[in-house]
């Protein structure tokens, strides 16, 4: 082997290593009917920057109960992708005019945290985010993309306790959620 492609092969066997220290993990983004690809953009990116693989299925609609918890459809689609775990998204955006030309932008998301294999929801949580006094810098499509990346990092974080010996419970209390075909069942 030549001393010129030494180098590059040290980068290849790094960055494979870096990303095996990553999840597999599919994401589902919907709002009333509609996947908002500027929040899922924003998630998607900042979860492949944590070194994580991560898909979606970009034709795949379902009318998800989100109160219900019913995820079997997404579990099962998550599955057969061979994905570890599922990041189902419920985006609620929201514009107001402010003046002539200037329109509030914000988003809400409400996203649940499940273990593929055995159907257990991790965690959930509800996140938001606003251009409130940016309205000139920052757009409803920008809202949204940011929105994204914070919940990558809330999943991250999330990821990184459960690593470092917290319980898939500690995030839900004394039971956990297991998804069954028949819909959500507490478990003790």
């Amino acid at each position: 082997m030549s001393i010129r492609k030494a180098p590059w092969l040290i980068l290849l066997v790094f960055f494979c290593c870096s990303v095996l220290d990553g999840e597999t993990l599919f994401v589902y983004v919907e709002d009333a009917g509609q996947a908002y690809s500027e929040l899922k953009e924003g998630l998607l990116d900042g979860l492949f920057e944590q070194h994580h693989v991560v898909f979606d299925d970009a034709k795949a609609y379902f009318q998800i109960a989100w109160d219900s918890g019913d995820f079997e459809p997404l579990i099962d689609l998550a599955a057969e992708g061979g994905a570890e775990f599922l990041i189902a998204v419920e985006v609620s955006p929201s514009t107001a005019r402010v003046t002539e030309t200037l329109m509030r932008a914000q988003s809400r998301a409400r996203y649940f945290f499940l273990a593929v294999g055995s159907g257990v929801l991790l965690t959930q949580g509800d996140l938001a985010w606003d251009n409130r006094g940016r309205e000139e810098q920052i757009d409803g499509d920008r809202v949204r993309y940011l929105l994204g990346e914070q919940l990558s990092q809330a999943i991250e974080t999330f990821l990184k306790e459960r690593h470092n010996g917290a319980s898939d419970v500690d995030h839900l209390g004394e039971k956990a959620l297991i998804i069954s075909p028949g819909g959500a069942e507490n478990s003790e």
